[in-house]
C-alpha cells in the first residue's frame, strides 16, 4: 500500500509528526521528566506520609502507587504506563502491584477532554465536563472494586533496594530516558497516522465496517468508529461531528480505551521492563465499558435536571 499510495503516506505522516510536535510533545514532555525525577531521586517515599491515608485505606495501594495513578490521571496517555514501568524499575512497587496498577492507572488527562475534546471539537465546556466525570469514574470504580485482591504492598516489595540518585545524575538520566520515550510516542503517532490513512483509501475499511452495517448503523458512523480504535485524537474529532444522543457515549468509549495507538505506547512502557500487556488491556476494555454507562447516565441526570 505504501508503493500504490506514496503521497498519501508520506502526507500522513506528516500531518501524525505535526501532531506529535504540536500536540503531544510540549503536553507530555514536561510531565514526562519531572515524574522521572521524582521517581529517581526517592521523593515519592517522602510523600508516602501524606497519601497512605488515601492510598491504603481507600484503594489498598502503595503510595507510590497512588503516584501512579496521580500521574495518569493528570499528565494523560501514556504517563500512567510510564510511571508503573519506572517505579517497577527501580523497585519501588513489586511486580504483582505493577500489574495490579496497569488495570486503572494509565487514562486520558483533563487537557485533552475539556481543551481538545469539549472546547475545540465540541465547542461545549458542558459536554467535556461530562466526558471527564464519566472517564474518571471508570478506572475509580476498578480500583474500589479490585480492592479486597490488591497485593499487599508492605510484604511484596522490598523498596530498600532502591537510593535515590544526586539530583544532577537523577535529573540527567529524567531528560535522557524522557527524550527516548517522546521519541517513541512520536513514532507510534506517525505509524498509526499512516495506517489510518492507507486504510482508508483501500477497500479494508469497508469490508470491516459491513458487520457494524448490518446491526444498523450507517456505513459512514461505523467506518468513522474504526478509524477512531485506531488513532484516538482523530477519531475523537470524527465522531464529535455524529449527531444526539449517539455522540458523547461512543466519545467517553473511545477515550477511555485509547485506541490502538495508545495502546501500542504504553504496552511498549510495560513491556519495557518485562511486564506482560494482559492486564492492561482488560483494564481498559473494562474502563470504556464503564465509562460508556457512566456517560449515559450523567447525560441522562442532566438533561432530566435541566427540564424539571
Amino acid at each position: 500500500m505504501l508503493i500504490f499510495f506514496p503521497s498519501n503516506a508520506v502526507e500522513a505522516a506528516k500531518q501524525g509528526l505535526k501532531l506529535w510536535y504540536n500536540a503531544a510533545l510540549p503536553s507530555l514532555f514536561p510531565f514526562a521528566a519531572g515524574t522521572s525525577l521524582l521517581i529517581y531521586l526517592n521523593f515519592i517515599n517522602t510523600l508516602s506520609r501524606f497519601l497512605v491515608p488515601v492510598s491504603e485505606k481507600l484503594f489498598g495501594i502503595s503510595p507510590q502507587g497512588f503516584f501512579a495513578f496521580l500521574s495518569g490521571i493528570t499528565s494523560g496517555y501514556p504517563m500512567g504506563a510510564s510511571t508503573i514501568a519506572g517505579l517497577y524499575e527501580t523497585k519501588q512497587i513489586s511486580k504483582a502491584e505493577a500489574l495490579h496498577l496497569s488495570l486503572f492507572c494509565n487514562n486520558s488527562g483533563p487537557l485533552f477532554i475539556l481543551g481538545t475534546v469539549g472546547s475545540v471539537m465540541l465547542k461545549s465546556q458542558k459536554s467535556g465536563l461530562i466526558l471527564l466525570i464519566s472517564h474518571y469514574l471508570a478506572p475509580v470504580t476498578i480500583a474500589l472494586a479490585l480492592k479486597p485482591f490488591a497485593p499487599k504492598f508492605k510484604e511484596n516489595c522490598n523498596r530498600k533496594q532502591y537510593t535515590s540518585l544526586s539530583f544532577g545524575k537523577a535529573l540527567s538520566l529524567a531528560i535522557e530516558k524522557s527524550s527516548l520515550s517522546m521519541i517513541n510516542v512520536g513514532g507510534f503517532i506517525v505509524f498509526f497516522s499512516v495506517i489510518t490513512e492507507l486504510i482508508s483509501l483501500t477497500g479494508i475499511l469497508k469490508a470491516v465496517s459491513n458487520p457494524l452495517s448490518l446491526l444498523g448503523i450507517s456505513p459512514s458512523l461505523s467506518q468513522s468508529f474504526i478509524l477512531a480504535l485506531v488513532e484516538m485524537t482523530k477519531g475523537c474529532a470524527l465522531i464529535s461531528q455524529w449527531s444526539e444522543p449517539l455522540r458523547l457515549p461512543f466519545l467517553s468509549l473511545l477515550i477511555s480505551f485509547g485506541g490502538l495507538c495508545v495502546a501500542a505506547q504504553s504496552i511498549s512502557f510495560l513491556s519495557s521492563v518485562g511486564l506482560p500487556a494482559g492486564s492492561y488491556i482488560k483494564g481498559k476494555l473494562i474502563s470504556a465499558v464503564l465509562s460508556f454507562a457512566y456517560c449515559i447516565i450523567i447525560t441522562a441526570a442532566v438533561k432530566t435536571f435541566i427540564n424539571s
